[in-house]
């Protein structure tokens, strides 16, 4: 599919850059701009984060449009990961629609601080370079890709977090006729990104310590293994947030939204979980012992806490959905489906969820956000989400799978079938080991050679597709359709 095109037209805007430990915010007014990749054109800004452009070089940040979060390590860090330049350095593709008037400022509390930033077009020369508490620079840029150099500067110091975010309300003068000019400006600060809307952003294993996000919005964000070390997320909104394995000691949690939030093995010791809402929320491994009381936590949740060690019991409960109809939205349990099962519009939390006996499991064109473990599709069952005439989108529908859970590293345990030992291949087939061709499901005569666990998973001798996993066993059937973004 095609992305949606706007022209640009003549406002202005303004671009702040924060840094927390860097914050890059740019601020400016909304507009409507030719699409590079893709990103909403409805005034929602996308979220896009350092991980995102490692993941796919191809992908540019549109100024005005996305929201952009980048990870900037010291030049003496020792590893570097999902990093888009070398030690000290990192790089953001831009893309720029229309000749624009841009006003870079650079604000850091740190008023020893050298970090800078510069502009530097796809001839390589440098269009405008600004640093830290220095003066501000105003530049044209013509039309055309550009890559954002932002440097560190320190030799020695903690990674920070640089966010480049689009806010409204600010304006620059300009002398160029506004029909041909856009008037923006960029201004640069530490440590804050209070009140931002990170929904959905992918901070995994990101340097977050001490970065201010009270007030912001971090619904439906990954954070697992990232390191949240007194980090101010006093009333932040973390609903079904991925903080799995998140460092949160010393964290201000005061007041936070965590509702279905994932906090399996988080740490939070001498967390402030005052007021915090954790209804729903799955804290397998967590001790809440070792947090500041007062949070909110659903009396499931609290019965399921083992006396004063904080620990969850890892045994969750089963639902079965043996009978057609919807399914609930879970608080993880194992989800067993053996019948015709829907998925309407919510959020679910499950841990393993099996489809076998001739279920099905068919998601509906609604928005639709589906935690699990595992989902295991055997002998005769199926997994359904949209149809190749009306796949899903078409009734506005958004569908996103989360596959959680902790790294068990060597000796860990896969996810196992229900319906037997074999995942439902008859006896024959399980044993010919390939001796003969088979008449084997999709009408298919080949070879078939038994399942064997993965190569670390020694956990459980039958349990063979691993975790964290979405899998398809002998005669199941995974249909999945979906429009360009659903």
């Amino acid at each position: 599919m095609e992305d949606d095109m706007s022209k640009l037209k003549g406002r202005k805007r303004f671009y702040v850059f924060l840094a927390p430990a860097l914050i890059l915010l740019l601020i400016l007014i909304p507009i409507s701009i030719n699409r590079a990749v893709g990103g909403p054109t409805t005034g929602t800004l996308n979220v896009r984060t350092e991980n995102d452009f490692v993941a796919n070089p191809d992908i540019f940040a549109i100024p005005g449009e996305d929201l952009v979060a980048v990870f900037l390590e010291s030049l003496d860090c020792l590893t570097l990961t999902s990093d888009t330049g070398t030690k000290g350095s990192d790089v953001i593709p831009y893309r720029y629609t229309a000749k624009t008037e841009q006003t870079f400022c650079w604000q850091d509390r740190d008023k020893t601080a050298t970090h800078y930033m510069a502009l530097v077009d796809d001839l390589g020369t440098e269009v405008v370079k600004v640093t830290a508490n220095g003066d501000c620079v105003t530049k044209e840029i013509e039309p055309g890709d550009y890559d954002m150099y932002l440097y560190h500067g320190n030799d020695t110091g903690k990674s920070v977090t640089v966010f480049i975010v689009p806010v409204d309300g600010r304006s620059i003068i300009s002398t160029a006729p506004e029909e041909t000019l856009e008037s923006v400006s960029t201004i640069v600060d530490t440590d804050k990104c209070a009140g931002c809307d990170l929904s959905g952003a992918n901070f995994f294993d990101a340097d977050l310590r001490e970065v201010d996000l009270s007030g912001a919005i971090l619904d439906d964000a990954i954070l697992s293994d990232a390191n949240l070390a007194d980090a101010n997320l006093s009333g932040a909104s973390l609903k079904n947030a991925d903080l799995s394995k998140a460092n949160l000691e010393g964290a201000d949690l005061s007041g936070a939204d965590l509702t279905g939030a994932i906090l399996i093995n988080a740490k939070l010791k001498n967390a402030n979980l005052d007021g915090a809402n954790l209804e729903n929320a799955d804290l397998a491994g967590t001790k809440l012992a070792d947090a500041v009381p007062g949070a909110l936590v659903s009396p499931n949740v609290a019965s399921s806490l083992v006396s004063a060690s904080g620990i969850f019991d890892e045994t969750p409960g089963v639902i079965e959905c043996n009978s057609p109809g919807a399914i609930g939205a879970g608080n993880g349990e194992d989800l067993e489906v053996t019948a015709a099962c829907t998925v309407p519009a919510g959020t679910y939390h499950y841990r393993n969820v099996n489809i076998y006996n001739g279920g099905s499991l068919t998601f509906e064109d609604a928005v639709i956000d589906f935690w699990a473990y595992n989902i295991l599709i055997e002998n005769d069952s199926t997994l359904i989400a949209g149809t190749s005439a009306t796949p899903i989108g078409t009734a506005g529908g958004k569908l996103t799978i989360h596959l959680y859970g902790d790294d068990q590293g060597n000796g860990g345990s896969g996810v196992a079938c229900k319906t037997d030992v074999r995942c439902g291949v008859p006896e024959a087939i399980w044993d010919s080991a390939g001796a003969s061709k088979e008449a084997l499901p999709g009408g298919v005569s080949d070879y078939f050679y038994h399942y064997h666990p993965l190569p670390a998973d020694t956990g459980d001798p039958n349990a063979y597709f691993g975790y964290k996993t979405l899998a398809v066993s002998y005669g199941g059937t995974l249909n999945l359709y979906g429009k360009k973004g659903a």
